[in-house]
Formats: C-alpha cells, structure tokens, sequence
C-alpha cells in the first residue's frame, strides 16, 4: 500500500490543519447604490459645477473668435462647337452634340497654374485682403466654377478677383473658338473656292458652246447643243455644291457658341462650417460629461488619499515602542 506523504506521520509535509495557510477569502460583488452616487455628486456638486461653466466658457469663446466666412462661387459655360466640327473632339465625328472647344481638365490647369495667380498677383499689390484670398476650381461638363471663401467684409474683392479672372479667361475662350471655328470651316472654304472656280470655268465654257451652236448647222450645231446640255448640267450641279458649302460654313459659325458667365462671385445664403450655436450645443454636452467625469474622479482621489494617510496611522501605531 503506497504511503501518503500529506499525512502528519510522514513527516515530509505539514498537514494542512498544522500549517499556516491563509484563509481563504470569498469576494462579493460590490453593490453600486444610487443614493451613494447622489451623495457624492452633492458633496463634488462645486467641482462639477465648476468644470462643466469653465467648458461651456471655453467653447463659447471659441464659437464667438471664428470668423464668419461664406461660399463665393463664380460659373463659367465654356465655349463650345458641335462635336463634328470641334477639332477638340475625340471622336472625330459625333452626333453633333456641343462640346468645349478646350477639354475641360486643360481649362482647369490653365486656370490653377497661370490665370488665377496672374491676375492675383496683379491686382493684389499693397492689398494683403486680396493677395490672400483663395480661388478653387472644379469643373463638370460643359461649365467650370470659381470658388471662394471669404468673410462679408471680402465680398467686393472676391468679386473683383472673379471678375478680372473671368475677363481675362473669356479672351482666351475666344481666341480658342475663333481658332476652332476657322479649323473646322478650313474644309468648307476651300471647298466653295474651288467649285467658284469651277463654276467660272463652266460658265465661260457655256457661252463659248451657246456662241458656237448658234453659228454651226445640221450635225455640227447638233452635237455643240448636246455639250452645251451637258456643261450645264455640271455647271447646275457645281453651283449646287457650292450652295451646300456655304450653308455649312454658315451653320458652322452660327452654331459656334461663345463662353458665357452665369454668375460672378455669388454668394452662398448661410455661413460655411459649423454654426456658433452647434458650437455651443457641443460644449454644453461636453461640460457635462466632463463635469461628471471631474466630480467622481475627485472623490476618487480625496478617497485614496484618505485610504493612504489611514494605512500610515495604522502602521505607525502597530510598531513596538
């Protein structure tokens, strides 16, 4: 039979009764009382108070120190042509929808890198309010907007930066549709000059056949009439084409569309960002939070300090004279 060795009579172990084990100890949950967290916010009611006024003033000043700024936005129609006569379309044909005589992305790099900070930079001189004033730019098809964003006491020379800008963008507009308008009627015209040509030629052709006929007899005045049918019925034809020429250089031009401002420098009927009573809001429900969370830390300090100064006494008091 094998030996117990936790028995007192093996002499290795203590059995437990002789040892001096510690007792052991049963937990229990620690019961959270409402009245005890009534009475430690009564008793930390100034400290609560206290941190919650010093937020709600912090947040209030903050509110009331931001500037109030508004949206300035300027809209500008791009000049346009219709896709089968834009030399900026890819398509190389269409369906004779109108397009930008410039890609819209290529408006808004010329506008961002050389434009805008041109005419900033002319007409800001000794003016600080204009030289800081911001001009983004963003584009959907077929149009293009100035944004800026700037107090009320700005709203004269957000316009005046928008306007010059406009004004100096509108010269290149036109430039480039006078440019595509000539590249896609180029075809047209020469095509019209060539059938005048040849219309004078047919015509001169004409008289001499007319002249001709009437002075020959029997079959040579036959066969002068029959050429005579014939230059002009090329020469019908030739004036025909011309006529259809010309009707498309004039459709060409007549559906040119220049660029157009829809808007300069309007502004936005609220304020940008947060507003100062959301500010407020936020810092009324911030105070709160924070007061509540600044009176039960208090207690809980005031607690531990007075844990710590008993445990000294009580140490002190336990020590041999």
């Amino acid at each position: 039979m094998e030996e117990d060795h936790n028995t007192p009579r093996s002499g290795r172990y203590p059995a437990r009764g002789d040892a001096d084990f510690p007792a052991e100890h049963h937990t229990h949950d620690d019961e959270i009382s409402l009245y005890d967290l009534w009475d430690v916010l009564m008793r930390r009611l100034p400290v609560l108070i206290g941190v919650a006024l010093l937020v709600i003033v912090v947040g209030a000043v903050y509110a009331f120190s931001q500037p109030i700024e508004y949206t300035y936005r300027s809209q500008i129609e791009l000049a346009q042509l219709p896709e089968y006569h834009n030399p900026a379309s890819d398509a190389g044909g269409g369906n004779g929808e109108a397009v930008p005589v410039v890609p819209v992305d290529s408006v808004q790099r010329e506008l961002e890198q050389v434009l805008i900070p041109e005419v900033r930079g002319r007409l800001a001189g000794d003016n600080d309010a204009m030289s800081r004033l911001q001009v983004s730019v963003s584009g959907t098809n077929p149009t293009v907007s100035l944004t800026s964003t700037a107090g009320p006491d700005a709203s004269d020379s957000v316009t005046q930066l928008h306007q010059a800008i406009i004004e100096a963008f509108q010269a290149q507009q036109e430039a480039a549709l006078e440019s595509a308008v000539q590249t896609g009627a180029r075809p047209f015209e020469e095509r019209a000059e060539l059938l005048g040509e040849q219309i004078t030629e047919l015509e001169a052709e004409t008289e001499r056949l007319a002249q001709a006929s009437a002075r020959g007899d029997g079959v040579r005045a036959m066969v002068f009439a029959q050429q005579l049918g014939d230059v002009r019925r090329e020469l019908r034809q030739a004036r025909l084409q011309r006529l259809d020429a010309q009707s498309m250089l004039e459709t060409i031009w007549e559906s040119a569309e220049p660029m157009d401002a829809l808007g300069v420098a309007r502004k936005s009927s609220s304020p940008v960002g947060p507003s100062r009573s959301l500010i407020i809001a936020l810092s009324v429900v911030l105070a709160g939070m924070l007061g509540l969370f600044a009176a039960f830390f208090w207690e809980f300090v005031s607690n531990a300090r007075r844990y710590r100064r008993t445990q000294s006494e009580q140490q002190l008091g336990s020590r041999p004279p």
